[in-house]
């Protein structure tokens, strides 16, 4: 007998199986919009596009067995269907009615493949920004302040040691979700550079019309915009790689200068 169809609810758990989530892109997308599936999950999410999907994207698809899992899962398509898809198709822009399909058709083979548009490679970057934003918040100030400093003696002591093994357990436990997300920023930076080079060399070859010269200034801008949520990301992401040996030394240094059983309260 078949497993029972998962509610919505459940999606997220189904997802977490490394069979399913390959196969079922379409279902598990419903997966990515949940906050905490997503931060444990970012990097699958951000390279399979589940997340800022425009309607100029391919649609997401789900292999046949996936119906036995998921209400969304598509119907098992025929063999003719299936060999089809397995052999890429160039499109002839010029048998498209309307421009702007041709337009897009033939920018499409010429402007970076990392990101369909400027627009999402900035919403995928903000996305990635928050979700290592929020890794970082559960330290507090745990890896902000210089806890080598004397004078911080009364706050590293207002922490207990048992929330300093919490911390440590926390900045350990997952190391492959760190590096996914280094991973993703580092893709995010490289299709930067593309479309920086790409959006220059248009601007040479159309640098006479006005309103394409200020159209590229302005994607310009949001690109060195992008750079600095990048070297935000890189340098979250260092703090996190970081954070199991400072608290080791966090730990060393509250053993030697504090009470064990907790801060003593005032007289």
């Amino acid at each position: 007998m078949l497993p029972p169809l998962p509610a919505t609810a459940d999606v997220p758990a189904a997802c977490g199986d490394s069979e399913l989530r390959g196969a079922c892109l379409k279902s598990c997308a419903v997966a990515c919009e949940d906050p905490g599936f997503l931060q444990e999950n970012v990097g699958y999410c951000l390279d399979n596009a589940l997340v800022g999907r425009t309607p100029d994207m391919a649609p997401l698809t789900d292999a046949p067995h996936c119906a036995a899992h998921f209400d969304t899962a598509a119907a098992e398509p025929d063999a003719a269907e299936s060999d089809a898809a397995d052999i890429p198709e160039e499109t002839d822009c010029s048998t498209l009615d309307r421009l702007s399909e041709r337009r897009k058709c033939e920018l499409a083979k010429v402007a970076p493949a990392c990101s369909s548009t400027v627009s999402q490679l900035v919403g995928e970057a903000q996305l990635l920004v928050r979700v290592i934003d929020d890794e970082v918040s559960q330290y507090g100030d745990l890896l902000t302040r210089d806890w080598t400093d004397v004078t911080n003696q009364e706050l590293l002591c207002s922490f207990t040691i048992d929330e300093l093994d919490e911390n440590y357990v926390i900045a350990t436990e997952n190391p492959a979700k760190l590096l996914s997300m280094k991973s993703r920023a580092t893709d995010i930076q490289a299709c930067q550079t593309e479309w920086e080079v790409f959006v220059r060399d248009n601007a040479a070859t159309t640098g006479s019309d006005r309103l394409v010269d200020q159209v590229t200034r302005d994607a310009e801008d949001r690109l060195d915009a992008l750079q600095g949520q990048i070297e935000t990301i890189s340098t979250s992401v260092a703090t996190l790689e970081n954070a199991a040996e400072i608290i080791v030394g966090i730990v060393d240094l509250h053993i030697i200068y504090c009470n064990p059983d907790g801060p003593t309260p005032p007289d």
